[in-house]
C-alpha cells in the first residue's frame, strides 16, 4: 500500500521535518499540496530519511532532462525548487548543484519570497499562540545571560538580541554580513543603524574570516537555540511576536521598550525607562531613583549544564567548574566533568583541521542529545567523517563507562563501514598541558578491550514479601 505524503513526512528526521517545513510556509495554501506531494516522493524514490543526506545524484534525474531538452512535469518544478531551497541555504553538499546554479540569484530569490510572505501577514490579525509564553522567554534568558567567547554561541546570543531586542526585520538579519558591520553599529540594507553592545562585537570578526559569513542559515541558529534552551519549535516569527507582546510604553518619552529590567527604573515609586530617568535626574534635584532589582542566576544551571559543551569553550566551562566544585565531592558533578570532556575534544579537533576545508564543519551539538549515540561528528584529514564519544575522567588511565546505546551506535557505525571512536580524556582538572587523549580507534576489538555488563533493572517478584 502506498504511503501518504504526510505519513513519508512525518518519519523523516526532525531535523529536516522543520526545513521542510520552512520551506512550505514560503508557498500559498493553494499550492501546499503539491509541494508536500513532489517532497515525499523525492524521499519515497531515495529511501533517505534526513534532508541533509540528499545530492546532486538525487536530482540527476530532473536535470538530465533538460540536458536532453526534454519538457519537465509539474512535479519535476516543484522538486527543483525544493533542492534550489537547500542548496540556497547550505542545507545539503554543493558539488553539482554548483556548477549549474549560482547562488546569491537563488538566496534573493528565496529572500523575496520570504518578505512576501512576511508582507502578506502583516494585514492578519496578530497571534498570541504564534508568540512565546513568558516562561519560555525566561528559559532563554537563564540560558544566555552568561559570558561567552564561542563563535556559535556568540551568533545565537546576538540573532536573540537582533529579534528580541530591536525592530531588525527577519529579511534584514538574513543579508547581514560582516562587511555591515561598522564603529560599533550594524548598518543593514535598508541603511538602518542598530547598535552592537560589546560582548557581539567578536562575531563580526569571526564572520569575516568564514565562507559564507552572513547569518543566510537564520532558521537553524534560531532552532538551535530553541532546543539548547528546551523551547520547542523556535522560529524567528515566534520570537518577533514575543517582543511585540513584551513591548511597554514609556510614560516619559512615549516610545515602546522591551520589558527588560535593565531598560527601566522607579523615579520616585513610578516605572520610566533608563533614558528618561538619567534625563530627569539632570534637570530636577528631588528625584529618588531606584533600579529594578534583577535576579541572578546560578552560573552552571540546569539548562546550560545540558548544553555546556555545544554553548561554552572549554576554558569558560572550565572556569566556572571550578568555581562551584567542592574537590571532595567531585562524584556529585560527573556530568560537568563530561562536559569539560566534550570541550576539550571539540577544540582539539578545530585545531587539528584548522588548515583543511573541514574546520568549519565540525559539530559538537550532538552532545546535547544522548539519543544519537555519540558526541561530535567529526573529520579525518582526507574528509572522511568520524563519530567522537568522549569519555572523560579526573585520573588518568583508569576504567570508564560505556552504555548499551552507545556500543550499539559503534556496531552500526562499523557495520556501515564508518568510523565510531573513543576519545579518553584524563586529568581534566589539571593543567591544561597536563590533560591526556587517548584515542581508541574499535572499541569492539574483545583482544583489546574488555565490555562488562554493570547496570541492571530491579524488579520485585509478585507475592514475595521483603
Amino acid at each position: 500500500m502506498k504511503k501518504s505524503p504526510m505519513t513519508i513526512i512525518s518519519s523523516l528526521h526532525n531535523d529536516s521535518k522543520q526545513i521542510i517545513s520552512n520551506y512550505l510556509k514560503l508557498h500559498s495554501e493553494s499550492s501546499y499540496k503539491q509541494y508536500l506531494s513532489s517532497i515525499a516522493d523525492i524521499f519515497s524514490s531515495t529511501q533517505k530519511e534526513n534532508v541533509r543526506d540528499l545530492t546532486f545524484n538525487d536530482y540527476s534525474l530532473i536535470y538530465q532532462k533538460y540536458i536532453n531538452d526534454e519538457q519537465k512535469t509539474t512535479q519535476d518544478l516543484y522538486k527543483e525548487s525544493f533542492f534550489k531551497y537547500l542548496y540556497a541555504n547550505d542545507l545539503i553538499e554543493p558539488d553539482g548543484f554548483n556548477e549549474i546554479w549560482l547562488k546569491d540569484d537563488l538566496i534573493r530569490h528565496f529572500l523575496k519570497k520570504m518578505s512576501d510572505v512576511e508582507g502578506s501577514s502583516k494585514d492578519k490579525k496578530f497571534s498570541y499562540e504564534n508568540s512565546l509564553s513568558f516562561s519560555e522567554i525566561l528559559k532563554i534568558d537563564k540560558l544566555l545571560d552568561q559570558e561567552f567567547t564561542k563563535f556559535d554561541t556568540l551568533r545565537m546570543a546576538f540573532v536573540w538580541y537582533l529579534l528580541f531586542e530591536t525592530e531588525c526585520s527577519v529579511r534584514e538579519i538574513l543579508m547581514l554580513t560582516s562587511d555591515d558591520y561598522r564603529d560599533g553599529e550594524i548598518v543593514t540594507y535598508k541603511n538602518t543603524r542598530y547598535v552592537v553592545p560589546d560582548r557581539y562585537k567578536n562575531v563580526f570578526e569571526h564572520l569575516s574570516e568564514k565562507q559564507y559569513n552572513g547569518f543566510k542559515n537564520l532558521n537553524s541558529i534560531v532552532s538551535k537555540l530553541g532546543i539548547l534552551a528546551g523551547v520547542s519549535d523556535l522560529k524567528p516569527i515566534r520570537i518577533k511576536n514575543a517582543r511585540k507582546v513584551n513591548m511597554i510604553k514609556c510614560s516619559g518619552c512615549n516610545q515602546n521598550i522591551t520589558n527588560l529590567s535593565t531598560n527601566w527604573s522607579s523615579v520616585n515609586n513610578r516605572i520610566i525607562c533608563v533614558k528618561c530617568a538619567d534625563s530627569l535626574k539632570k534637570k530636577h534635584n528631588n528625584i529618588v531613583e531606584e533600579a529594578i532589582e534583577k535576579n541572578e542566576i546560578e552560573l552552571v544551571s540546569e539548562e546550560s549544564l545540558r548544553a555546556s559543551s555545544v554553548m561554552f569553550t572549554f576554558d569558560e566551562l572550565r572556569s566556572k567548574v571550578t568555581h562551584v566544585i567542592d574537590y571532595l565531592k567531585l562524584h556529585e558533578f560527573q556530568m560537568q566533568i563530561g562536559k569539560l570532556g566534550e570541550a576539550y575534544v571539540f577544540e582539539h579537533e578545530l585545531q587539528k583541521l584548522k588548515e583543511t576545508p573541514y574546520f568549519t564543519l565540525v559539530d559538537d551539538s550532538k552532545a546535547a542529545d544522548p539519543n544519537n549515540g555519540y558526541d561530535i561528528l567529526s573529520y579525518d584529514d582526507d574528509g572522511n567523517i568520524i563519530f567522537i564519544e568522549v569519555k572523560t575522567t579526573i585520573k588518568e588511565g583508569s576504567d570508564f563507562y560505556i552504555s548499551q546505546h552507545e556500543v550499539n551506535t559503534a556496531r552500526e557505525c562499523q557495520t556501515r563501514g564508518g568510523k565510531y571512536l573513543i576519545y579518553r580524556v584524563g586529568n581534566i582538572l589539571g593543567e591544561k598541558e597536563h590533560i591526556t587523549l587517548e584515542i581508541i580507534n574499535n572499541i569492539l576489538d574483545t583482544a583489546l578491550y574488555e565490555l562488562e555488563p554493570y547496570n541492571y533493572k530491579v524488579r520485585k517478584k509478585n507475592n514475595i514479601e521483603c
